[in-house]
């Protein structure tokens, strides 16, 4: 019998058995409740057997690094998933590279800078239905005359929380508001944007300048804020920000309830784009990705999967380990004379 191992503090399972194994093994989806969840919803069997073979060890590859030389490392199956702790840094780390070098390009001026944006609508009871309602009335909200004249182009964020009822609400200081009275799904937007001031006060009759254009919109309530981007030595701080909104891209298990909620927000948004640009960042496309060396971090690298050159690799090392001196018994006199280890730290 293949093995199974299963950490319950995490969603990352251990494995040893075939993806032949898994399609066939009911075992692994009873043993699993996430698994057991998404095969209730009709999620791929593939995609499911990809999650739970994340982190496995499949092969090897040698890097030739200019500044570490020659190093083998392990290749691993990756699921890609939001929900994934391990690979949720690597589809963060390819966003803030692939976004980093093209909001460069937007310098401050006297008019015009970076602010970031949020909205947050109310609760909705659906989650796909929410999740189409929100994009569709953001993308209305952006081509309003007053707003359009404004707002030269961003990137959004969507995020998504599952609530219940009985949960505690807290402000964004940590203080205690209501408690929620049902369930549903709390679904907002974080945007960075670039163009000019925009005012968010309060006027007379209770609404702000963009509440009042997001409820001609959507003909729903929201709550809207928006702040300039921190600074670090007068220059905007593109690297902070970007860390700030790919940590809304990834999903965890304290967002929801159980591992259903979890499993619902899954199979909702499998296949959904939830970052996008608009307006001039989407007409400006990034240039594509580099190389990037997965071991010093830098471009110039050569990676290699072939067996052969691999094999005499090994082959070297092995000689090399066979070269270095052993200790010599051990005994008094040896480290009264410090001959072996003057050796060493000498040759």
């Amino acid at each position: 019998m293949s093995s199974l191992i299963i950490d319950p503090n995490t969603l990352l399972v251990v494995s040893v058995i075939t993806l032949h194994d898994y399609i066939h093994n009911q075992e692994v989806f009873d043993n699993n409740i996430l698994a057991k969840e998404l095969n209730k919803l009709g999620y791929p069997k593939n995609s499911i057997n990809s999650m739970i073979r994340c982190g496995e060890v499949t092969g090897e590859y040698l890097v030739t690094c200019k500044i570490n030389g020659r190093v083998l490392k392990d290749t691993h199956h990756n699921c890609s998933l939001r929900n994934c702790y391990r690979c949720s840094k690597y589809r963060a780390n390819k966003i803030k590279r692939k976004y980093l070098d093209y909001l460069r390009r937007y310098k401050k001026t006297h008019w015009k800078r970076l602010r970031f944006l949020t909205i947050c609508p109310e609760n909705y009871e659906d989650l796909s239905e929410g999740l189409r309602d929100i994009k569709e009335n953001f993308a209305r909200f952006i081509r309003r005359k007053k707003i359009k004249s404004k707002i030269d182009g961003g990137l959004v964020v969507l995020e998504v929380k599952q609530v219940w009822k009985g949960k505690p609400q807290y402000d964004k200081y940590g203080k205690f508001l209501y408690y929620h009275k049902k369930d549903g799904w709390n679904i907002h937007l974080h945007a960075i944007i670039y163009g000019q001031y925009l005012d968010n006060r309060i006027i007379k009759n209770g609404d702000s300048f963009l509440v009042k254009e997001w409820k001609d919109t959507s003909r729903k309530n929201v709550m809207i804020d928006i702040r300039q981007v921190r600074t670090k030595k007068d220059q905007d701080d593109y690297e902070g920000l970007l860390d700030y909104l790919t940590n809304y891209i990834s999903a965890w298990k304290q967002d929801f309830k159980d591992d259903k909620g979890l499993a619902e927000y899954m199979v909702a948004t499998r296949k959904r784009r939830l970052i996008s640009p608009f307006g001039k960042f989407f007409k400006d496309k990034p240039q594509p990705l580099k190389k990037c060396c997965p071991v010093c971090g830098g471009s110039d690298c050569e990676i290699t999967h072939d067996h052969v050159i691999i094999e005499e690799f090994k082959n070297q090392l092995k000689k090399k380990e066979l070269k270095i001196p052993k200790p010599p018994p051990f005994h008094y006199s040896i480290i009264k004379s410090d001959k072996w280890l003057n050796s060493l730290l000498h040759s």
